[in-house]
């Protein structure tokens, strides 16, 4: 059960707050196709990239 309510939990944000959702996951932008995959990065905020 817990696992379904948070499924539908993330989706809820999702779709009304998606820049929680990118900063959630590290992204300095929202990718209007979806983001690329991901798996280690390191965050640089004086250029807001990832490297």
């Amino acid at each position: 059960m817990q696992i379904f309510v948070g499924d539908l939990h993330g989706l809820n944000t999702l779709e009304h707050q998606p820049a929680k959702i990118a900063a959630i996951e590290g992204q300095y932008g929202i990718h209007a196709d979806g983001a690329p995959l991901i798996l280690f990065v390191i965050p640089d905020d004086d250029a807001q990239t990832t490297r």
